[in-house]
């Protein structure tokens, strides 16, 4: 008879949740998320019309409704994982004039993943490649086409031809923008032209140094310097100053003055004062005769390659990850002979630096005794490693969160040390801790303090001297972006 009700109360359960309307509508928009992620975009849209029609009064009916809609953001992908997006740059891939169905839309991502790979091939966006991530947003279009003078079409972000120059209708991109994953990143869109052609800013996508270009212009905030117009209809643009752009000739006044501070930098990177740019042969300059990315091809020059560096740093810091620094660490010693040594290694502060792919961020300790007390200060457990790995964060938990780009400079004084490697995170990148071998501990309170940088550099020949010459990839960092540095204060006990 127990044995009887039991069952009866599960079937009723069972019976009761499959009934609930909320929680059936929710299971319902996973597996159409699960279908658009496996390309079935179709069969996903049918599951959304389904929870529309059947399940109306619940609150997930009107995600529902948005995403089997048109011109709707119908899903999304991570092609490449830096690392948590809240200390990455995150790009993102979005596509006009894609039709919902699986055939346009895989043909969106197949192309959204190419164009990721070409940037790739760019030096810079190579190196730094584990400081971004790529996004790919599946935006569903109720038409085919780009506007122009003559005819309109109705597609997700509005995408529209003027004058040899492509745009996107401001009011449907903030609609789109209302539903990302995240909000804090860089739009690239590929717009498919009226014949089915791929576009993405104004010329093909599917060229990397023309896409590398427009990523110039929008993340970097370079300027052209081509000297005349590749699309008709464009006319006078006026004279115009930017990183890579000057209205004067000057080189002591040209944005890129700091690069003759060293002639050997300049010379052997082949930075001067070229008139031309901007369009026009005439009251421009550039730095390079015409052999840069912004001029049209090949890669970035160096003053646009330290533009591209400064502005990645502007969003991500150098510190990917740290043992708590805001309270004090508590520090037990053990006594040996004579000496003093740290009774467990767990407590030693520690540093995840950020990961370029072929050079390492330098890594600096110091370490100074700031009283013989350690005083009342409620003092920190051990600190984890494990506690602090630096894993994915899924965005659509906190969509409204805002990363937190704060560059903290204390004062680096004290005996400076070096950096030991000790195990990794979760995902296998080492962390770093002190080198406190040498270290003469006594009871009190110590400042220790770590300064990590960006130092990345290589050889080139100076044409004149004939010298090689190793020049820094950033001259000049007037706002210390390739800098952090992080404090912790130890309370140190017997």
């Amino acid at each position: 008879m127990r044995f009887l009700l039991l069952l009866l109360l599960l079937t009723s359960s069972a019976n009761q949740a499959q009934e609930d309307p909320e929680k059936r509508a929710a299971d319902l928009v996973k597996q159409a998320e699960a279908l658009a992620a496996k390309g079935s975009f179709e069969q996903a849209r049918a599951i959304y019309l389904l929870i529309v029609k059947k399940y109306a009064t619940t609150k997930v009916s009107t995600v529902a409704a948005y995403r089997a809609g048109d011109n709707s953001l119908v899903g999304w992908d991570l092609m490449h994982e830096g690392g948590n997006w809240r200390n990455r740059c995150n790009v993102h891939f979005m596509g006009d004039s894609y039709l919902y169905t699986d055939q346009d839309q895989r043909s969106f991502g197949g192309l959204a993943k190419a164009n990721m790979h070409a940037m790739f091939e760019e030096i810079a966006f190579k190196e730094y490649k584990q400081y971004f991530n790529y996004w790919r947003l599946y935006l569903a279009s109720k038409e085919s086409g780009t506007t122009t003078a003559n005819k309109k079409f109705d597609t997700a972000l509005g995408g529209r031809a003027e004058g040899g120059t492509y745009g996107i209708d401001p009011i449907k991109a903030q609609s789109i923008s209302d539903h990302m994953p995240i909000k804090d990143g860089v739009w690239i869109m590929i717009i498919r032209h009226g014949g089915g052609t791929p576009m993405a800013g104004v010329l093909y996508a599917g060229e990397a140094g023309v896409l590398v270009h427009e990523f110039g212009h929008t993340f970097g905030g370079l300027g052209d310097e081509y000297t005349s117009e590749v699309h008709g209809g464009m006319g006078n643009r006026g004279v115009n100053r930017q990183y890579n752009l000057s209205d004067v000739g000057d080189p002591d006044k040209v944005p890129w003055a700091h690069w003759f501070k060293n002639g050997e930098y300049a010379r052997a990177t082949g930075i001067g004062v070229h008139e031309g740019g901007n369009a026009a042969t005439k009251g421009q300059w550039r730095p390079t005769p015409g052999n840069c990315c912004m001029a049209g091809g090949g890669p970035f020059c160096a003053v646009c390659r330290e533009q591209i560096v400064i502005m990645i740093y502007n969003r991500v810091n150098p510190i990917d990850d740290s043992s708590p620094f805001l309270e004090p660490v508590a520090i037990k010693l053990k006594k040996s002979g004579e000496t003093f040594t740290i009774a467990d290694p767990r407590q030693v502060p520690w540093v995840l630096p950020m990961q370029p792919t072929a050079h390492k961020l330098t890594v600096k300790w110091s370490l100074k005794k700031t009283s013989d007390e350690p005083g009342s200060a409620t003092a920190t457990g051990p600190s984890q490693p494990s506690q602090q790995d630096p894993t994915y964060q899924d965005p659509a938990a906190d969509p409204q969160a805002v990363p937190d780009r704060q560059f903290s400079k204390p004062p680096f004084e004290g005996e400076v040390m070096g950096s030991l490697l000790r195990a990794g995170d979760a995902k296998g990148r080492p962390i770093e801790s002190p080198d406190f071998t040498k270290v003469k501990w006594s009871p009190g309170r110590w400042l220790l303090t770590v300064d990590v940088r960006d130092e990345m550099s290589y050889d080139l020949a100076d044409p004149l001297t004939k010298k090689k010459v190793r020049v820094p990839w950033v001259v000049k960092d007037e706002s210390n972006r390739l800098i952090e540095r992080r404090a912790w204060d130890l309370v140190v006990k017997e």
